[in-house]
């Protein structure tokens, strides 16, 4: 790294103030997911599948029967694992 940096010799010493300063205690006895509620009048598998839907319309032009089959696939393997909403 401090070829790397060579010219700015700086941001290694002030690297190792930051890292010096950090203090970070991590559990992994527990899982630690986000969980998300899905809006008034929606079921969370209705909420994952219309964000999933927004997102394919903004990334694909067209959705081909294939990406449709992969899409259905996923879903179904977040729902049977029990992570639609993390909970």
């Amino acid at each position: 790294m401090k070829k790397l940096f060579a010219d700015y010799p700086e941001a290694i010493s002030n690297t190792m103030e930051i890292a010096g300063r950090c203090n970070l205690e991590l559990d992994f006895t527990k899982s630690h997911l986000p969980k998300y509620e899905a809006p008034v009048g929606k079921t969370k598998e209705e909420f994952l599948r219309e964000l999933c839907e927004a997102g394919f319309a903004g990334k694909f032009p067209e959705v081909t029967p294939e990406l449709r089959q992969r899409l259905e696939h996923e879903l179904k393997i977040i729902q049977q694992m029990g992570f639609v909403s993390y909970s």
